[in-house]
Formats: C-alpha cells, structure tokens, sequence
C-alpha cells in the first residue's frame, strides 16, 4: 500500500483539478493531441457527474501543514445504479502509476459497493487499461462504441461479481 495516502469524497471545488488530471492520465499512453482534444468533454469532471456517482480522490496527506489542498493522485467515479455498478472512470496521475494508487482506490471502491449491495461491477476500458482491470478481478465481456469515437473505436467491456458480505 502506498505510504501517506488518504483517500476522500470529492467537491465541487475538486472538478477542475480531477478534469486536469484525467486528462493527462490519458494522455500517458501516448493518444495523439486530436485525441487529446476530442476526449475533453468526455473526460471532463463536472458536479453533475459528482451528483450522479460516488467520487473518491487519492492524494498525499501533506507533510507541511499547510492549508494548501494537496494534488489528487487518482480518482474513480462510481454509479450509484443497483444491484450493478458501473466504474464511469478511474484515473490515476502518470506521476503515481504503478505505485499501487490505482489498487488502493480500487480495493476502496470495492469496499464501498459492497456495503452499498453491490452484486456486479462493469465498465467500458480505455484499451490500455485492461491489464489493470484485469489484474484487479475483472474479466472481459464483449465491447461498446466509444462515447467519443462511436462504432469505429469499440471499447473492452469488462465485469466482476462481487461476493457479498459476510454475515457477523
């Protein structure tokens, strides 16, 4: 587990910090500045979207005190939709990959829908994110048109079953 990570529900305050940072995550893999550029309304954090899903940010708990917020590391957005869950996004800064942000705020995410009743878990991959996915439990499950290219950029649906909660 990364070191002097805490984890927190985002603000509306947040939107322009996590929109910057979801953008440079996806440029990480080397998508070109048109991509980039078509990707902006979609990768876009909003507090429409804060409204419609449960957001967590990961980021370092300062060392300084000062009241100066830190820079998220990652964040995911969960819908709030039952008994299955979609993972609208989950993005981690290229600065923290391979860190174990991203399965920290996943193991969160997790948690969280589970206790919430959570059976299944779905998304639709960034086509380079699907080793994470799957190293985390996912399997795939067939594709979907982009939400920005259409049919012609089709996207590695992936699912996990959750297993429910214990009983005390």
């Amino acid at each position: 587990m990364p070191r002097n990570i805490t984890l927190r529900l985002a603000k509306t305050e947040d939107c322009p910090a996590l929109s910057r940072l979801a953008l440079s995550s996806k440029a990480h893999w080397g998508y070109d500045d048109a991509f980039i550029k078509a990707c902006v309304p979609a990768l876009t954090v909003t507090p429409d979207l804060l409204a419609a899903h449960h957001v967590v940010i990961a980021e370092r708990a300062s060392d300084d005190g000062s009241d100066k917020a830190p820079a998220p590391l990652g964040f995911y957005a969960l819908s709030k939709a039952r008994p299955e869950a979609e993972v609208e996004c989950c993005f981690v800064d290229p600065v923290a990959i391979g860190s174990g942000v991203g399965g920290l705020l996943w193991r969160d995410m997790e948690a969280f829908a589970r206790n919430e009743g959570v059976t299944g878990l779905s998304l639709a991959a960034d086509p380079n994110a699907v080793g994470f996915y799957r190293h985390m439990g996912m399997e795939e499950a067939g594709f979907t048109p982009s939400n920005v290219f259409g049919p012609d950029r089709p996207l590695p649906v992936l699912k996990k079953t959750l297993p429910g909660i214990p009983a005390p």
